[in-house]
């Protein structure tokens, strides 16, 4: 600070008779290299995951096993992530007069690639891949571009936002058994709009939104979600939260036709036809250990 001061008042004492004893001298530079290092990885985190689950009894057994990977990419310009998953389960059971045995399989592929336009736009391209006994879905596909508008820049994600994203898509479907609507296999045309809210105080956080979907081909095949997460910073890391879900579904077009067995209700191996569905928790967490994040990157 002082040698600062010195520099400030120096171009006053060269007007001066003090001027033609001042001298000014300068430490020679170094240069210091950048210790840079370069990422092999090229922001790319993977994931391998493996684990089952299982139980043995005189009249029951039960076994479960899942797998898969996971990849994603983030930068503040693109979103990248691809994962396939898989799941097997076997179920025994025994009666008085019969043995019954249920398998059951769920594997599919979830993956996007999301671009950042400018501040306020962004577009992306989803594809969805299913095979699931409880689905009735022997194996379906589905290819769907979208683009979401930010109130904000994004660069204020982190304390507020409101967003407002579309999805128009199609989608294959092969099917199990044949459905209630007497179908096999079919090609469905889809859209939804999203609208989201997202909070960032000194106290907590607040999200909700509300999303609306249907297929083109009935608009009674429709479906309306409402979700909401409160978190209530405590103290310091403690938070307590509060999730509430409320869902209108209209759009089970892969529910198979024909009576459920007692079986299959009871040990849920089939998706049963319902025109509502809601769900809620609460909780608490706490976070500690570093202060500094990574790039966030919160497109769709």
């Amino acid at each position: 600070m002082t040698e600062i001061i010195k520099l400030g008042l120096a171009p006053y004492l060269a007007s001066t008779p003090m001027g033609s004893h001042l001298f000014l001298t300068m430490k020679e530079i170094q240069t210091i290299e950048k210790n840079t290092q370069e990422d092999p990885f090229n922001n790319w985190i993977f994931e391998v995951y493996a684990g089952s689950n299982f139980s043995f009894e005189s009249q029951r057994d039960n076994f479960t096993a899942r797998y898969g990977f996971y990849a994603n990419k983030t930068t503040e310009d693109i979103k990248l992530q691809f994962r396939p998953y898989f799941n097997y389960g076997k179920l025994r059971f025994e009666t008085d007069n019969e043995t019954i045995i249920r398998k059951s399989h769920r594997n599919g592929f979830e993956g996007f690639a999301i671009k950042s336009i400018n501040d306020h736009w962004s577009m992306g391209l989803f594809l969805y891949s299913l095979s699931s006994t409880f689905h009735n879905t022997r194996f379906n596909v589905e290819l769907i571009p979208g683009i979401e508008y930010s109130l904000y820049p994004y660069q204020e994600a982190t304390r507020k936002s409101i967003t407002m994203s579309y999805q128009l898509g199609a989608g294959y479907h092969n099917y199990i058994e044949e459905t209630i609507f007497n179908q096999t296999e079919e090609f469905l045309w889809g859209h939804k709009l999203n609208l989201s809210v997202r909070i960032q105080q000194p106290w907590g956080n607040i999200m909700g939104g509300i999303n609306g979907s249907h297929y083109f081909h009935d608009f009674n095949a429709n479906r309306v979600d409402l979700f909401s997460n409160l978190n209530l910073r405590i103290f310091s890391g403690f938070s307590l939260s509060f999730r509430g879900n409320f869902n209108f579904i209209n759009d089970l077009v892969a529910l198979p036709i024909g009576d459920m067995s007692v079986e299959d209700i009871l040990l849920q191996q089939r998706r049963q036809s319902t025109n509502y569905q809601a769900s809620g928790s609460i909780g608490f967490s706490y976070t500690f250990g570093s202060k500094y994040t990574n790039v966030v990157n919160t497109r769709f």
